[in-house]
C-alpha cells in the first residue's frame, strides 16, 4: 500500500509540472513506464490537475473551463453564461454528459462585455469563463504548434470587489525540439474597475505585456550573453582524444 501510495504521489508531482497541451502525453508515457493499469492513481491526480490548471473541455464546440469557482457538489462543473453543465472524464479530459442549463443574464451580460476584448487579443484561441458568482473570471489564451515542438499558454484569474479588481496572470510557453526550453512567469495584478471590467482587465493585461517584452529583451542582449565564455576562434577542431596537451588547457591540465 505504501509503494501504491509513493506512485500516486510521483504521478501528481511528474502531472503538476507538465504544460496543458502535454498532458495526454505525458499520462500516456506513464502508462508505459510503470507497465500496469495506474487509472486509479491517474484520475485522483487528474482531478486536482484539470482544475488546478483551468483545463477547457470541449462540449459539441462550447468551450467550458474547469475551475474551482464552477465546480458544485456533483463534480460536475456549470458555466451559466453559456447556459451549459458539464460532467467530466477527467483522465481523458472529455465529457461524460452535458446539459442545458437557464442562463444567467448577468454572467451573460459580462462574459459578452470580456469576449470583446478577448477577439480583439487573443485571436489565435481562448476560452473563457464567467464564474456563477459573476465575481470571477478565468481567460485562457493558447496557441498549440506540436508539429514544430512547442506550445503556449496565457492563463488570467480576476475577483472583483466592488471598482476593484485583482488577480494573477499565469504564462507558460515551452519549447522542445533537441532540447527543452521553458518560460514560466506568474505575476500578482490588480487595477481599479474606472468604466468597464474589460477595460480594466485589458489596462492590467497589456501593461503587464510591455513588462515581459522588455524583461524578455534584456534576457536576450544582456543575460544570455553574458553566459557565453570567451573561447579562443582558431576554426579548427579540437581533437580530443590525441593532442590535448597542446592546447593551453590541457598544458594547465597536465601541470
Amino acid at each position: 500500500m505504501s509503494t501504491d501510495l509513493k506512485l500516486a504521489d510521483v504521478i501528481a508531482d511528474l502531472l503538476a509540472d507538465s504544460p496543458v497541451a502535454e498532458a495526454q502525453t505525458v499520462i500516456k508515457d506513464l502508462k508505459t513506464i510503470v507497465g500496469r493499469n495506474i487509472n486509479a492513481e491517474l484520475e485522483t491526480a487528474l482531478r486536482a490537475y484539470n482544475v488546478a490548471n483551468n483545463v477547457v473541455i470541449d462540449c459539441d464546440g462550447t468551450d467550458v473551463v474547469l475551475s474551482e469557482w464552477n465546480a458544485d457538489e456533483n463534480d460536475t462543473f456549470v458555466d451559466f453564461a453559456r447556459g451549459v453543465s458539464v460532467q467530466v472524464d477527467h483522465l481523458s479530459q472529455k465529457p461524460v454528459r452535458v446539459e442545458q442549463l437557464e442562463t444567467s443574464q448577468e454572467c451573460v451580460a459580462l462574459h459578452s462585455q470580456i469576449e470583446d476584448y478577448l477577439e480583439e487579443k487573443f485571436p489565435s484561441q481562448y476560452a473563457l469563463l464567467v464564474a456563477p458568482d459573476a465575481e470571477h473570471i478565468v481567460i485562457i489564451g493558447e496557441k498549440q504548434s506540436p508539429a514544430n515542438f512547442w506550445n503556449a499558454r496565457w492563463t488570467s484569474k480576476y475577483e472583483i470587489q466592488g471598482q476593484f479588481i485583482s488577480g494573477t496572470v499565469d504564462i507558460d510557453v515551452h519549447y522542445y525540439e533537441d532540447g527543452n526550453v521553458r518560460l514560466k512567469t506568474k505575476q500578482e495584478v490588480s487595477g481599479d474597475i474606472e468604466s468597464t471590467i474589460a477595460a480594466a482587465i485589458s489596462k492590467i493585461e497589456d501593461k503587464l505585456q510591455l513588462s515581459l517584452q522588455k524583461t524578455i529583451v534584456d534576457i536576450n542582449t544582456t543575460q544570455f550573453k553574458n553566459l557565453r565564455r570567451p573561447l579562443p576562434v582558431t576554426r579548427s577542431k579540437v581533437q580530443w582524444g590525441k593532442a590535448i596537451g597542446n592546447y593551453r588547457l590541457g598544458k594547465d591540465v597536465s601541470n
